[in-house]
């Protein structure tokens, strides 16, 4: 599955070329067929929760929030 992060333009083009309609929204596209021996995917790398949580104190020091 790839989700659908393109501008408006792109956007307007799909729809375009598959005939969707404006009342339908595109989120994901699923690929079908055979996989190659080898291919790139995109990797989205999270904070730990530990992380997180220090990054997020850090930056309420800095504003004075709590």
């Amino acid at each position: 599955m790839l989700n659908w992060s393109r501008d408006i333009e792109h956007d307007r083009l799909s729809r375009n070329e598959f005939n969707i309609p404006e009342n339908e929204v595109i989120i994901m596209f699923i690929d079908v067929g055979q996989l190659p021996e080898t291919f790139n995917v995109a990797a989205s790398p999270s904070l730990s929760s530990t992380d997180m949580l220090h990054s997020l104190k850090l930056r309420n020091r800095t504003t004075g929030e709590r």
